[in-house]
């Protein structure tokens, strides 16, 4: 399972952003990998949807909340998708995660190449219909990493 971060879902949905080719093509290839190999979390999806909507990030190609949240909406609906939520050993295993020797996030298009959001507001986007997950926690499913 792969833990999709905000910048990518950005640069996937809307064309003229940084990277959209590289980061559409990944993310459409996690689609068809099976179900629940992508995740998703409100971590990720609120601030996507601000970003998505604002007209100081996207000047006139902004779009309206509404039309954001039909954008969210038809991600969720991917059968890829899982959706994850903070179970009761998060603290538990991100401090594990914090201290692990060596315990990073895998290389996706976003990682390779950072832009600000002042720099995506400055070219022409057009709305299209991932991160990276830790290596350690690659076949965890919220129940078994929630059991006792």
């Amino acid at each position: 399972m792969t833990l999709i971060d905000t910048n990518l879902l950005v640069y996937a949905t809307f064309e003229g952003t940084p990277e959209h080719g590289r980061a559409r093509d990944w993310i459409e290839a996690r689609f068809t990998e099976g179900e629940g190999t992508v995740a998703l979390c409100w971590a990720v999806l609120y601030p996507f949807l601000r970003l998505i909507t604002s007209a100081r990030v996207f000047g006139k190609h902004a779009v309206t909340v509404r039309e954001g949240w039909g954008v969210v909406a038809a991600y969720l609906e991917q059968a890829a998708v899982r959706f994850v939520v903070v179970g009761t050993r998060h603290p538990a295993i991100a401090a594990e995660l914090a201290t692990h020797p060596g315990c990073a996030a895998t290389t996706s298009p976003t990682s390779r190449s950072r832009h600000s959001q002042s720099s995506m507001g400055s070219s022409s986007h057009r709305t299209t219909m991932a991160s990276g997950a830790f290596p350690a926690c690659a076949s965890s499913t919220p129940s078994q990493v929630d059991a006792p």
